[in-house]
């Protein structure tokens, strides 16, 4: 087997992922196609006929659509609610007295981490969302800044503690020590979040934009 043969499915991911991003940034092609036109050009230099290519892209996107829809769907019908009932209003509140207009972004660390372990990704973001909308409005402060700090934290911790899918795959294929993974997740997170959360809104400039309707 040729070197290039062996590392051909790496090759043609790499490829891929550039076509997909040139396609989508550049041209301004609809996500959902860049990703779908990426697809075939990897099935294309991985030897896949046509077909192949069309029924795995179908089965593949059929099933991820089919779990996130729902998901989705939940995640935006509890922000909705929390709307709707005043929940987030009383929430943005309660923090901004608690906190202070200040420190704001340090309770939304600690509510995004929280989020970000305990539930999906979507799910924390769609119920997030009115809620740092409601604490900016509260707090008389650019709601980008918060939802930048919002973002770093529920990512962050989405992405390096179990139970959630990717942090416990990773656990169970290294066999690692659970406390282990929570303790270094937590010497990544802290710096990560301050950086991401804390600081890199700082260095922005324009983040004063029109705060959008809530849900």
């Amino acid at each position: 087997m040729s070197l290039l043969s062996e590392h051909l499915p790496l090759i043609s991911l790499i490829i891929g992922v550039a076509f997909l991003l040139f396609i989508n940034i550049k041209l301004k092609i609809n996500s959902i196609l860049a990703l779908i036109f990426s697809a075939i050009i990897v099935g294309l230099i991985n030897g896949m006929k046509p077909m192949t290519i069309l029924d795995t892209v179908k089965d593949g996107l059929g099933s991820t659509l089919g779990s996130l829809a729902l998901i989705i769907g939940f995640g935006a019908v509890l922000g909705k609610i929390m709307v709707d009932s005043g929940a987030a209003q009383r929430i943005a509140s309660t923090l901004i007295s608690k906190f202070g207009v200040k420190n704001v972004q340090w309770a939304l660390i600690i509510i995004g981490a929280v989020f970000g372990i305990s539930v999906f990704y979507e799910v924390a973001f769609m119920i997030l969302a009115p809620l740092v909308i409601s604490i900016a409005v509260e707090a008389k402060t650019p709601f980008m800044k918060l939802g930048i700090t919002m973002v770093a934290a529920t990512t962050l911790s989405h992405s390096l503690f179990p139970p959630q899918a990717g942090p416990t795959a990773l656990v169970d294929a290294y066999n690692a020590d659970m406390g282990m993974v929570y303790l270094l997740g937590i010497l990544v997170f802290i710096p990560g979040v301050l950086v991401a959360g804390i600081l890199f809104p700082k260095l922005l400039k324009k983040l004063d934009y029109p705060v959008p309707p809530l849900l």
